[in-house]
């Protein structure tokens, strides 16, 4: 995430929108730097982050209702669970910095009409294929093992 918004965000900005004051008892959802960028960022309500490269991302799917969002990269796969996820679809679609927060399921009814809601990430690290050791020959073959 570039410096700059990382400033924005901290002085409580939305620089997807034009910079506009946000309260800072309402926290965003979804933040976008509308440059191109290289990166996705999801936080957990709990404020555990993981920063993911555009790169390894391998496919996105939206749930028919728009309220859970599967992304899927190369080493992780994240699930965003709330309301109107379509723009973080969207976001990523067009290869956008973004930042998605969660926030407590509580706090729901701050965000009203088109604003994105989210009220839980999970991300989960898929497990690597085993690495062969050099004893172990080719498939099929018949090594015996020190």
């Amino acid at each position: 995430m570039s410096e700059r918004l990382v400033h924005k965000l901290a002085d409580g900005q939305n620089p997807g929108s034009g910079s506009a004051a946000v309260p800072r008892d309402k926290a965003l959802c979804l933040v976008v730097d509308e440059r191109s960028g290289f990166s996705c960022e999801f936080q957990t309500a709990a404020g555990w982050t993981w920063l993911l490269p555009y790169q390894r991302l391998i496919s996105v799917e939206l749930g028919d209702k728009g309220d859970a969002l599967i992304a899927v990269f190369l080493s992780h796969q994240v699930l965003v669970q709330g309301a109107n996820l379509s723009r973080i679809k969207e976001a990523m679609a067009r290869g956008r910095n973004i930042l998605v927060r969660a926030v407590p399921v509580g706090r729901k009814a701050e965000y009203q009409g088109e604003d994105v809601f989210v009220s839980e990430v999970q991300v989960v690290e898929k497990p690597t294929p085993e690495a062969k050791t050099l004893d172990e020959g080719p498939p099929g073959s018949a090594r015996p093992r020190r």
